[in-house]
């Protein structure tokens, strides 16, 4: 009869453990997980665009009580959340807040597919370098989409563009500080959302999709 080992390698116990679950069960738990992770992080984006879109000065939020008719309901489509919420990014950030949502789901998209992300403090930085640039830009410009509209740039956009503006020229300073912020905007967008250049040109043209498809519904 042959003896029982008593002591067993590290090897043999290793694989014991792992007997527990199969490996492809486990590997697919796992995607699920990441999966289920990346798809809230998109949903949150999508509120977050909603709320944007669909913001009303005039709804209770921090800076508005409800004092009028008007006020004592919420236009927001997102309800209380969204209206309190897109009133701080627009006062802050003015329209440029729209890259939060275009950011989240871009780290929504890595985290379903399985690729992570890296370097994730660097690329909070470079998400606030691409707010607070695009704000700039729209501050300089100064356009609003309604007379009585939010400003696009945001009080950091309006603050750091008067700034800037008073150090040139005003024939061609605004100019040229409006090419500066783009290109680092860009840059910055780029790092921030950790997206290939194979998924910018799919983005690019699901924009242009929507944009023709919205252009051809309207005229």
């Amino acid at each position: 009869m042959p003896q029982r080992t008593l002591i067993r390698s590290a090897r043999t116990r290793t694989r014991t453990k792992r007997t527990w679950m199969p490996e492809s069960l486990r590997d697919t738990m796992v995607r699920g997980i990441h999966i289920a992770i990346g798809a809230c992080i998109i949903a949150l984006a999508l509120a977050i665009a909603l709320a944007m879109f669909t913001y009303d000065p005039r709804d209770i939020s921090w800076n508005t009580a409800a004092s009028t008719t008007y006020s004592t309901i919420t236009h927001n489509w997102v309800g209380s959340f969204g209206s309190h919420s897109a009133d701080v990014i627009w006062q802050f950030f003015g329209f440029s807040g729209v890259l939060i949502a275009v950011i989240l789901a871009s780290w929504g998209w890595r985290v379903a597919s399985g690729r992570g992300l890296d370097l994730l403090l660097w690329r909070i930085l470079a998400s606030f370098v691409a707010l607070l640039t695009f704000s700039v830009t729209f501050a300089i410009f100064n356009f609003k989409f309604s007379a009585g509209g939010p400003a696009l740039g945001g009080a950091f956009g309006k603050i750091a563009a008067t700034s800037l503006t008073s150090l040139l020229p005003a024939a061609w300073g605004g100019y040229l500080i409006v090419a500066i912020m783009l290109v680092i905007a860009l840059i910055a967008l780029y790092m921030a959302c950790a997206l290939t250049l194979d998924e910018w040109q799919v983005v690019a043209g699901a924009i242009h999709d929507a944009i023709m498809w919205a252009a051809y519904k309207v005229y």
